[in-house]
C-alpha cells in the first residue's frame, strides 16, 4: 500500500510538472521571406508603392503563418498610408480565414497599430474586429507559455554549458526574440532559451501576464532537467517588460549569475533592499538604454542609481540617438 501511495504521488507530480508550459521548435524562415525583408530594406526610401509591390509578391510566395503575419503587418501600414483601406480589410479577413489572428487594439487614443484610428468609422473594419476578437478568445482558452531551446554549435552532451534565457517585451513572441538577439557568442557558447507568455494577444503576439514569474521558473526547471546546464552560469536577458521580469526573477526565483537588459522597464518594487539581494548573490547587471526613450529612460536612470547605492556591479550603457 505504501508503494502504491508513493507511485500515485510520483505520477501526480510528473503530470502536474510542465502542464502550463510547452517546449516547441523555433520557426525556420524561408528563403523567400528573407529575400522579401532584405528587399524592403533596400527600397524603403523609394516610396510606399514600391514597398507594397515587394511585400505583395512576398506574401504570395511564403507559406508559413508567421511569415505571412509579419509581412501583413508591414503591408497594413503601407496600405493605410496610401489610403487603400478596403485592400487592408480584405487582407486581414483572408488571414483570419487561415487562422491568423492580429493583436489589434481599437480603443480610442490607444490604437495599435496607430494607423487603425483611420478605420474607426469603417463598418467592414468593425465587423472584422469582432471576428478577430472571437478568434483571439478561442485561441486563449487552452494557451500555455511556450519556449524553444537552441543548443550551441558543436554541442557535446558530455559537457555542461552556460544558460541564457531571453524574454520578449510586453507584447512579443519568441521567434522575433531569437532574431533580435542574434549573437555569434550566444550561438557558440550558450544553451539559449526563448520563451513566450501564455496570454494570447494574436497568433504571434503574447504577454506574460500574472503567471509570468511561475511560467518562466517552470521553464527554467524543465530546461535544467533536460539539458546539460552549468547552473553556476545562468544569465537572464530581456527587453522592455521582459527586462523588468528578468529583474523580478533574479530576486529569488532563478539563481542568475548575471542580467542583460535592453531598454528595461523599472519594476515598481525595485528599491535598495531588493537591489541589495543582487549584491549578496554577486549578480552582475548590464543595461542598454536609449536617451530618447521618454517613457522609460527616467526609470532606467533611477535603477542605475539604486544599483550603485547598493554596491551592485553594473554597467549603464546609453545611446543618445535611440528610443525604446
Amino acid at each position: 500500500m505504501k508503494k502504491l501511495i508513493i507511485l500515485i504521488i510520483f505520477l501526480n507530480s510528473y503530470f502536474v510538472f510542465g502542464q502550463n508550459v510547452l517546449e516547441t521548435r523555433k520557426i525556420e524562415l524561408s528563403k523567400e521571406y528573407l529575400e522579401t525583408i532584405e528587399n524592403i530594406e533596400l527600397y524603403k526610401d523609394t516610396g510606399f508603392y514600391k514597398g507594397i509591390e515587394i511585400l505583395e509578391n512576398g506574401l504570395v510566395n511564403v507559406n508559413s503563418g508567421y511569415e505571412k503575419y509579419r509581412i501583413i503587418f508591414i503591408l497594413g501600414y503601407l496600405y493605410a498610408n496610401t489610403k487603400q483601406y478596403d485592400k487592408s480589410i480584405d487582407m486581414w479577413l483572408s488571414a483570419n480565414e487561415e487562422g491568423i489572428i492580429f493583436p489589434f487594439n481599437v480603443k480610442k487614443d490607444n490604437e495599435f497599430p496607430h494607423y487603425l484610428s483611420e478605420y474607426s468609422d469603417n463598418k467592414r473594419f468593425q465587423d472584422f474586429i469582432i471576428l478577430n476578437d472571437r478568434l483571439k478568445i478561442s485561441a486563449a482558452e487552452n494557451s500555455k507559455a511556450e519556449y524553444f531551446v537552441n543548443l550551441p554549435v558543436n554541442f557535446n552532451s558530455d559537457n555542461k554549458y552556460p544558460l541564457i534565457i531571453i524574454l520578449h517585451g510586453g507584447i512579443g513572441n519568441n521567434n522575433a526574440t531569437y532574431i533580435n538577439w542574434d549573437s555569434k557568442k550566444i550561438k557558440s557558447d550558450f544553451i539559449s532559451v526563448c520563451p513566450q507568455g501564455r496570454i494570447v494577444r494574436g497568433s504571434y503576439a503574447r504577454s506574460y501576464g500574472e503567471s509570468g514569474l511561475e511560467d518562466i521558473k517552470e521553464i527554467y526547471m524543465q530546461v535544467v532537467s533536460k539539458y546539460p546546464v552549468d547552473t553556476s552560469m545562468v544569465i537572464l536577458a530581456g527587453q522592455s517588460a521582459g527586462g523588468a521580469l528578468s529583474l523580478r526573477l533574479a530576486y529569488d526565483d532563478i539563481p542568475a549569475h548575471g542580467l542583460l537588459l535592453a531598454f528595461p522597464v523599472k519594476p515598481g518594487d525595485l528599491d535598495f533592499k531588493k537591489a541589495s539581494s543582487y549584491k549578496n548573490k554577486n549578480i552582475r547587471i548590464v543595461m542598454i538604454c536609449g536617451e530618447k526613450d521618454r517613457r522609460f529612460f527616467p526609470g532606467q536612470q533611477e535603477m542605475s542609481v539604486i544599483l550603485d547605492s547598493a554596491g551592485v556591479e553594473n554597467r549603464f550603457i546609453k545611446y543618445p540617438e535611440l528610443g525604446h
